[in-house]
């Protein structure tokens, strides 16, 4: 009894830890960027959406239903470690596809990520600088439901580091109905100079 009061006690502390970074959620408007001068970049998250750095990881984080649904994400590496889970770091004149192979092997590695399936792997433009689109799908680990998620990454590599903006959602139903927002999400991701204003 004593050791299922104190899981429950435990488990109450946890929750309580991880609320203020559930309460911090901002709601994108319409016309107003976001900007994060710290890491270098501006993007119009979708009117509606909640948005956040999540708890998880070092990424900027935008939502509609809940990030285990459908997230529009913005994450920026610095060179050194840029692949952390592979220790590599990554380089301001490495080509995109090896960016991009890379990529995948350490968020595989990171997250525990199975049956990944590359869909495409092309050139792409990134706020003006030559990059990369990754489209792949995985698996969940059984823990976590099993569940099947389609991800799209653009990434370009810039003199202060990799920037990278995706989109991740369920294959069923989530993803198809979300992609165009992240569609006008990505149009909208731009480089900015660090000294720019936060909003």
């Amino acid at each position: 009894m004593r050791h299922t009061r104190a899981v429950s006690l435990l488990t109450v502390t946890a929750l309580l830890a991880l609320a203020p970074a559930a309460m911090a959620w901002t709601v994108a408007v319409a016309h107003q960027e976001h900007l994060n001068p710290g890491r270098g970049y501006a993007v119009q998250f979708p009117a509606g959406w909640k948005f956040a750095r999540l708890w998880f990881s070092d990424e900027t984080g935008a939502t509609r239903d809940g990030p285990a649904l459908q997230t529009i994400y913005v994450n920026f590496r610095e060179h050194k470690k840029a692949f952390k889970a592979l220790k590599k770091d990554s380089a301001p004149d490495m080509l995109p596809q090896e960016l991009a192979e890379l990529l995948v092997a350490d968020m595989t590695k990171e997250r525990g990520l199975e049956n990944v399936a590359i869909q495409s792997n092309e050139p792409a433009v990134l706020s003006g600088r030559p990059g990369f689109r990754l489209s792949f799908e995985y698996r969940h680990p059984v823990e976590r439901g099993a569940v099947r998620v389609r991800e799209i990454i653009v990434g370009a590599s810039a003199p202060r580091g990799l920037y990278l903006i995706g989109y991740r959602a369920p294959v069923l139903y989530y993803f198809d109905r979300d992609v165009g927002s992240f569609t006008d999400a990505l149009g909208s991701f731009t480089i900015i100079d660090p000294s720019a204003k936060p909003n």
